[in-house]
């Protein structure tokens, strides 16, 4: 019986073995105009055998190179092109720092004999003396955009390169096991950084050999940390160090796993997009008093038996004010979260999700985030993957019928709804159905049946609990508030004051004793922000703030009505 039960184990593990795992990104670095012949050896004959394997473990590799070279060659000469033109060159650190930490902890480092472009003469006051960034070198141009964007510590670097602060940022302002630095072998025998100081100071180098001086001890810098590094000869040795350094990463961590042949690899993949989704929304939620009343809400829906908590003395509370429920003698087994577009229905699902599973670990809970796929549109593909998943929850393994592989007809449609509505009824389930005014219809199946949900039976098993969110002017929304088994609760789209500095916050790269001491008060007489409208502001404010005066800009989208109005002032910045 043991051994049934080990060999049982053993095959649930491997129904769902192959998780997706994260892609492997690494920046690459070099200086400009330098190594065009590597990084086109790269691209064509490395880089496709890495992201074959990495395709086979469920990932991709793909390197981010930006190849700014082309940027140099010419200059517009159309004023509005110009302008671009400008704006784009003056931001280019900037840029390379934020892939630095997007790549992060990826990247691989060219080295050879160039330095790239520096400041020979530094002035701490030449920032202060500038009345607009045309006045200032392409250099100081971007150490002042960078400084101004989340990067202020490059003002302390002022005489290195472009090419060196993005080896700051990437290894000595962090700690990572995944960076390489290939080194193109010359004549010079490398140095540590100790060895390079000496020289340095003992010749008394005129200008031209600056630069020289300046890459030798940053490759003595990059050794004396104990960085990885190797020596390559021709573009055949660089492919072979980067091969083996990079399949050891691969390995690492996408390591080869058990394949079955009866592994939903699609499914799996769909799982871990909704995952990736759940974490995501994570990255900048903020906690609010309205989204505490709502995750308060929804814990207790998905908790307690809803006949017995509606006869319960606590049926005439706030809570149960709040939910707006109308005083039928029924279980109702849906809860409709609705609000206005933009006001965080799917961050606040995913967040509860997130904290739900956490509190909650042995109870059966599938989420399913609408528009996060290229599928989850499509009703068929949402129906199908309840069901997979309640199969796997419930006996560990995976459905197979026939109905899901055929073509989808209308047919095919109502079977499977009926395997749907037996697999809520085995055991008790939370599902979260985020989004569904973006259902959509396939194969004579209309869209709106599919979002008046009337495909749905007249109530669902007391075994589930079903949680949609949609957008209060939808047909969905209509349609689902006429049914007697549906709670309801809005999410009020305006948040909290606090709350709004505080995802205003949340969006900003840069960092300031306080950048808001402008701004705070016209954020705070505003009382129907959003959370999207905050997102866009956020994000507006920091790049309008390179080139305008960021409050006046800040004002001006403030004063537009709708998310539109707010749209058309950012496109007409862009263009």
């Amino acid at each position: 019986q043991s051994e049934m039960k080990a060999n049982e184990s053993e095959d649930r593990s491997a129904q769902f073995l192959l998780k997706p795992q994260k892609p492997i990104q690494p920046y690459i670095c070099s200086t400009l105009g330098d190594f065009e012949e590597e990084r086109d050896f790269l691209a064509s004959y490395i880089f496709p055998q890495l992201n074959e394997l990495c395709n086979s473990r469920g990932t991709y590799f793909k390197a981010v190179d930006l190849r700014w070279s082309g940027l140099e060659a010419q200059v517009p000469s159309l004023s509005n092109l110009f302008r671009q033109h400008f704006c784009l060159q003056s931001q280019h650190l900037k840029l390379c720092l934020d892939y630095v930490n997007s790549c992060f902890p990826f990247f691989i480092c060219l080295l050879g004999q160039t330095y790239g472009d520096f400041l020979r003469n530094y002035s701490p006051v030449m920032f202060s003396k500038a009345t607009d960034l045309s006045s200032l070198s392409r250099v100081e141009q971007n150490l002042y955009v960078a400084a101004k964007n989340g990067y202020p510590w490059v003002l302390e670097y002022p005489t290195c390169s472009l090419m060196e602060l993005e080896v700051i940022q990437a290894a000595f302002l962090n700690e990572s096991q995944f960076q390489y630095f290939y080194f193109r072998r010359g004549t010079m025998p490398l140095k540590t950084w100790d060895e390079e100081k000496e020289e340095m100071l003992s010749s008394g180098c005129p200008t031209d050999d600056e630069e020289r001086l300046k890459i030798g001890m940053l490759k003595a810098k990059i050794i004396s940390k104990g960085l990885p590094v190797r020596l390559y000869r021709d573009l055949h040795e660089l492919g072979e160090l980067i091969l083996k350094d990079w399949l050891v990463v691969i390995e690492k961590l996408c390591p080869a796993t058990v394949m079955t042949e009866n592994t939903d690899f699609k499914h799996n993949f769909e799982r871990f997009y909704h995952e990736e989704f759940t974490e995501k929304c994570k990255e900048v939620f903020v906690i609010s008093k309205e989204s505490s009343r709502i995750f308060e809400i929804l814990e207790r829906f998905a908790l307690k038996d809803m006949e017995s908590d509606f006869n319960s003395p606590a049926a005439g509370s706030s809570l149960d004010s709040v939910l707006r429920i109308n005083p039928l003698p029924a279980y109702k087994s849906i809860l409709l979260l609705s609000g206005e577009r933009g006001c965080g229905k799917s961050t606040l699902l995913a967040n509860w999700v997130n904290y739900f599973k956490t509190k909650y670990p042995n109870m059966v809970l599938i989420p399913h985030f609408v528009g996060s796929t290229c599928e989850s549109s499509d009703i068929m593909s949402v129906i199908h993957y309840f069901i997979t998943e309640l199969q796997y929850k419930h006996y560990g393994t995976q459905l197979e019928t026939d109905i899901l592989n055929e073509d989808a007809n209308i047919l095919a449609f109502s079977l499977l709804v009926d395997v749907f509505i037996a697999s809520i009824n085995v055991k008790p389930c939370i599902l979260v159905l985020d989004g569904i005014e973006e259902l959509a219809g396939i194969y004579g199946i209309s869209g709106e049946k599919v979002k008046d949900i009337s495909w749905l039976p007249g109530s669902l098993s007391p075994h589930c609990k079903l949680i949609v969110s949609t957008v209060s002017s939808s047909l969905s929304y209509k349609s689902l508030c006429a049914r007697p088994d549906v709670r309801t609760v809005e999410l009020v789209s305006a948040v909290d004051k606090e709350a709004q500095l505080h995802i205003f916050r949340e969006y900003l790269s840069f960092t300031s004793r306080d950048p808001f001491r402008q701004s705070r008060y016209s954020l705070r007489k505003k009382t129907n922000l959003s959370p999207l409208k905050l997102t866009i502001l956020a994000n507006e404010y920091q790049e309008c703030r390179i080139y305008r005066n960021e409050f006046q800009c800040l004002k001006e989208y403030l004063g537009v009505a709708s998310i539109q109005e707010l749209w058309a002032l950012i496109l007409k910045r862009w263009v």
